[in-house]
């Protein structure tokens, strides 16, 4: 999902750079089960680069409280097989 150099800014300001730091973090949300749904609200493509927006709602539960929305932006690149990968991954961009 991420480049080796990939950055995640998480809303605490917190940046994880590591591999293991981001598996750590994707395992987290997961092992939560809060099933994110998300709704695309933006992609934007200039040749290799890829900006994304996504809307997310977080049910009841998850957060203790009430569902709530988190707005993500990820940018990410094309790679040479075509697939794309996220460069910069900020999951709570508000």
């Amino acid at each position: 999902m991420y480049e080796p150099n990939a950055i995640v800014v998480l809303p605490d300001g917190t940046q994880l750079t590591d591999s293991g730091a981001r598996r750590e973090m994707l395992t987290g949300l997961i092992a939560g089960g809060s099933g994110m749904p998300g709704v695309p609200r933006k992609v934007l493509i200039a040749d290799d680069i890829a900006l994304t927006a996504t809307s997310h709602e977080i049910p009841s539960g998850a957060t203790g409280d009430q569902a709530t929305t988190v707005e993500t932006a990820e940018i990410s690149r094309r790679q040479a097989d075509g697939s794309w990968r996220v460069v910069i991954d900020a999951p709570a961009f508000s």
